[in-house]
């Protein structure tokens, strides 16, 4: 728990222990594979940390901080095209099981979880690797490496200035984004992820009360936007095996698309009330 009068390299140091401590617990459950939570958390994670080297980049030597940003990214890429698997299996192939033909499903589902498989292995031969293994080395010492030197600062101050620069970052794109430009949501989406991390890593500095109150209808937003995005990713998937598809796939992938474009028009009708919610919900750190 982190004081609320805290400096900003004590911040620094707690947030960055958070994230890795996050990374290490599920970093054995990913490789075994089992279970895609551990996966989802690790990657989780791993942005978190990436979000950490960006606001306290500065307390790191800048080549110590570079090597940790390649790897995590290197890592987040490996783990990332899994989720997508998951989502258009289990959110759009499952829900279409009493409504579409069963076979042309099944023919879909089984060459998804052949994909998904492939790529499953080739996270776990990562998370096997001596680059993984060397990763975790450096991560277990980073809050150490963190230097007091420029963290003196009140981090209550500190942190409102980039609180309120990524507030911004995100209502200046609040006209595009609310319109059909997919391009433009993803953008927005991108940069309400990075607010709400960064406001996680600083709640600790205010009162809960206030903290939960914004919180709260931020992750609605988040999370409209989030099923968008899945929407848009598992289109452009599915497109994509329907150019080399056979009748039988290519139905299946057409009640897909269909499946997911109604599901993209009950979101879309949500994203304007939450996103009006989440402007209306004060600043905590304000």
């Amino acid at each position: 728990m982190i004081a609320r009068r805290a400096r900003v390299h004590e911040l620094a140091r707690a947030s960055i222990r958070g994230a890795v401590t996050q990374i290490r617990r599920n970093s054995r459950g990913a490789r075994i594979g089992k279970d895609p939570e551990y996966a989802h958390q690790l990657r989780v994670g791993t942005r978190r940390l990436r979000v950490c080297l960006r606001l306290f980049g500065s307390l790191l030597a800048v080549e110590h901080a570079r090597a940790i940003e390649d790897d995590l990214r290197w890592l987040f890429q490996k783990l990332g095209a899994m989720r997508e698997y998951d989502v258009l299996l289990a959110d759009v192939l499952g829900p279409l099981g009493g409504t579409a033909p069963t076979e042309s499903l099944a023919q879909l589902a089984d060459l998804l979880r052949s994909e998904r498989e492939d790529l499953a292995e080739a996270a776990r031969r990562a998370l096997s690797s001596r680059r993984y293994v060397r990763l975790l080395r450096t991560l277990r010492t980073l809050p150490q490496a963190l230097s007091p030197e420029g963290g003196g600062k009140r981090a209550r101050k500190w942190a409102r200035k980039r609180l309120d620069r990524r507030l911004h970052r995100a209502l200046a794109l609040r006209d595009v984004a609310l319109g059909p430009d997919e391009v433009a949501r993803h953008e927005l989406r991108k940069e309400l992820k990075k607010l709400r991390y960064a406001a996680e890593l600083m709640r600790g500095l205010w009162q809960p009360e206030r903290v939960k109150r914004y919180l709260e209808p931020l992750s609605d937003v988040q999370d409209v936007l989030g099923t968008l995005n899945d929407v848009a990713v598992g289109r452009s998937m599915l497109l994509t095996h329907a150019e080399h598809a056979d009748a039988t796939l290519r139905e299946a992938v057409d009640a897909c698309v269909a499946a997911l474009a109604a599901r993209a028009e009950g979101q879309l009708s949500e994203l304007a009330k939450t996103f009006r919610a989440f402007e209306e919900a004060p600043p905590y750190w304000r």
